[in-house]
């Protein structure tokens, strides 16, 4: 998407590695509710029951 920002991360570098999912992170955070991608798994607490 255009909107997306890109982000330069050196993933073995902890300050570069941290840095780049704060940027994800805002960047989502300024997303519409209705815009932002779900986690696709069970929310935290909660079991699925088979």
């Amino acid at each position: 998407l255009p909107e997306t920002p890109l982000v330069r991360c050196d993933a073995r570098d902890r300050v570069s590695s941290t840095q780049a999912l704060i940027a994800l992170v805002e960047y989502l955070l300024t997303l519409p509710p209705d815009r932002r991608p779900s986690s696709g798994g069970t929310p935290t607490g909660q079991l699925e029951h088979a």
